[in-house]
């Protein structure tokens, strides 16, 4: 019989949005379960001054930024259970989500790193990105994408088409 992996640590990768929780609370149980720690990470976009080389430019952004990353730990703070029957840990990086995810992963040690599958269409997918498409593609460690709903209903079956 095979050997059990042993998960030291698992990275959960948060946007606040109802699937990002579906994907935590995976993340959570699979904590629980594999007696391992979760980090919850929620990455902040990163504010830039409008005029790079004006000293005012620079202080507003930088005001702005710190704003942003009190509302997102308060927030962060909301969103993880209280009692989540794991060790966790809250973290707000700031810049892009994808490259932080990762070089968080990387520094940590992670054994998984899960998230969300928003259920986009193609197109969405094709002009937006995704997050989670990028994580798969440059991970060194599994990742374990939770879907999401889709956004678009299914199609009726042709038996309730009918009636």
């Amino acid at each position: 019989m095979p050997a059990v992996a042993r998960y030291r640590l698992i990275v959960a990768g948060v946007d606040f949005s109802e699937p990002s929780r579906q994907a935590m609370m995976r993340a959570l149980d699979l904590g629980k379960r594999l007696r391992c720690p979760v980090d919850v990470i929620h990455v902040a976009q990163e504010i830039r001054p409008a005029v790079p080389f004006s000293r005012l430019n620079r202080a507003i952004a930088a005001e702005l930024q710190e704003d942003e990353l009190e509302a997102c730990e308060k927030q962060l703070e909301r969103f993880v259970p209280k009692k989540a029957g794991v060790r966790v840990r809250r973290r707000v990086l700031m810049g892009l989500p994808n490259v932080e995810l990762l070089a968080y992963a990387t520094r940590a040690r992670a054994d998984l790193i899960v998230l969300a599958n928003h259920g986009r269409t193609i197109g969405e997918r094709l002009l937006l990105g995704s997050v989670a498409d990028r994580v798969l593609r440059k991970a060194r460690v599994p990742v374990l994408l939770v879907p999401g709903a889709a956004k678009h209903p299914r199609r009726k079956s042709s038996a309730a088409r009918r009636r």
